[in-house]
């Protein structure tokens, strides 16, 4: 048996919880997880099911099948509910605040193996985090007595359209096992859908694209997902978040579509292909690759793991998606955990600055360039979710860094060869279930 420890969350939580799976010597689960819980309103235990892999043509001696189970377990343990009566997961524990972008990461994954955490996590963006104007918020701080939000005084970053997306994606696959919400509910999700899909029209310059028009720094000047280096501006047209845009307004149509608006439907679907022609202006004509992003002072020819989103949401031309995405699959860029986010050779290179953000390997980075290679390389993208499992299984009972066994750790340092965040990351498991059995298979749902 493998006993979890007992966490005893501070304030705002309203429980705390014990874990115990049963694991064999190599590290494969039971079928279930025995959850026990001390809450009034809660039954004592649970066993909560473990759902497996569908695919077995995976070689014998594959780690992806046992990651693909602890993901579910790591998922289940950092989900809880606060003080204030919400339900989600904290991007630091034992905190409160919960962010939008690993709310989404999550939701894409839990909508396979526990759909009702899904449901929960979106009630409580859908509660506290969209501002009158459509406009999504980076976080929400579930402090009891004084909830709070904030967007970092951004027009729009990456919450936006990635709570699109995430709340596209819950109806969905909702509707694929053939269990969609009822028509009333599912329109006033459209409608809610709808107002954000607005607030991204509305951040387009006369150039169709969407525009980020920070001026600070750190999180005040970036757009994206890498928001958190110091002195660092990421703003104007971003390839990601346009890419992201595009996926979103996409996504809302189809939302459309199951809330029995057709005309809606075609007019999200125009603004879809709009978007995703305007994208073609990010693409360098002299590599054929996407820059960076575009901003007031011109083109940024960089080359990031973020560039990654154009072949991952099929967003912009079909040969810069291409293009740019073989780049990040060549040796600068690579090191034994996966991706890097800049290219060793770049000058801007530091495996540690920023959190690993300007040249170390983030495992969800990582899952990403996994799900977008699988349209070209179905063998090599395989490969990247192989090294992300054996994450989870050290070779020798001591490990550098931060890592522990059968937990998704949040960064690498490629130089020092160690674990270099979280010993868990609470977005990246659920993520890693939704690459098995999304991301890595033809057509996907994003």
């Amino acid at each position: 048996s493998a006993p979890f420890e007992k966490p005893r969350w501070t304030e705002p939580n309203l429980f705390t919880a014990e874990f115990r799976c049963i694991a064999n010597d190599l590290g494969r689960l039971d079928a279930s997880i025995c959850l026990t819980i001390e809450a009034e309103d809660i039954p004592k235990s649970t066993h909560l099911p473990i759902k497996p892999m569908e695919d077995t043509s995976l070689p014998d001696n594959s780690l992806i099948p046992y990651a693909h189970q602890w993901g579910q377990v790591c998922s289940h343990r950092v989900f809880h509910r606060y003080g204030t009566g919400d339900w989600g997961f904290t991007n630091d524990p034992p905190g409160n605040t919960v962010v939008t972008r690993d709310c989404a990461w999550y939701i894409f994954g839990s909508d396979y193996f526990a759909p009702e955490l899904s449901a929960k996590l979106l009630t409580t963006l859908k509660k506290h985090c969209i501002y009158p104007s459509g406009k999504v918020a980076e976080y929400v701080r579930l402090e009891r007595g004084n909830i709070s939000i904030d967007d970092y005084g951004l027009n729009i970053n990456d919450a936006t359209p990635l709570f699109l997306l995430a709340l596209a994606h819950h109806h969905h696959l909702r509707n694929l096992q053939g269990q969609p919400y009822p028509l009333a509910e599912t329109q006033a999700d459209f409608a809610l859908a709808k107002q954000c899909a607005d607030w991204i029209l509305q951040q387009s310059n006369a150039d169709g694209l969407v525009w980020c028009d920070a001026k600070g720094t750190n999180v005040w000047g970036i757009g994206g997902w890498r928001n958190i280096i110091p002195a660092y501006r990421l703003a104007g047209a971003l390839t990601e978040l346009n890419a992201l845009c595009v996926a979103a307004l996409r996504a809302v149509a189809r939302l459309a579509t199951y809330a029995q608006q057709p005309e809606l439907a075609e007019k999200y679907s125009l603004y879809t292909e709009n978007l995703n022609k305007a994208m073609s202006q990010l693409v360098n004509p002299d590599t054929g690759m996407f820059y960076l992003n575009r901003d007031e002072n011109g083109v940024n020819p960089q080359i990031a793991v973020d560039c990654a989103f154009p072949a991952l949401f099929h967003a912009g031309p079909e040969e810069a998606q291409q293009r740019t995405l073989l780049r990040l699959l060549e040796p600068d860029f690579r090191c034994s955990h996966g991706i890097l986010t800049l290219s060793r050779n770049d000058t801007a290179f530091h495996p540690r600055y920023g959190w690993g953000l300007m040249g170390g390997s983030w495992y969800n980075a990582t899952a990403w360039v996994s799900a977008a290679l699988s349209r070209y390389d179905t063998a090599g993208a395989w490969q990247l979710a192989e090294q992300l499992a054996a994450a989870l299984f050290p070779r020798s009972e001591v490990s550098r860094g931060v890592s522990v066994p059968g937990q998704f750790p949040e960064w690498y340092d490629p130089e020092r060869a160690e674990s270099a965040g979280m010993s868990l990351s609470p977005w990246m498991p659920a993520t890693f279930v939704w690459l098995i059995e999304e991301g890595l298979k033809e057509g996907g749902v994003l």
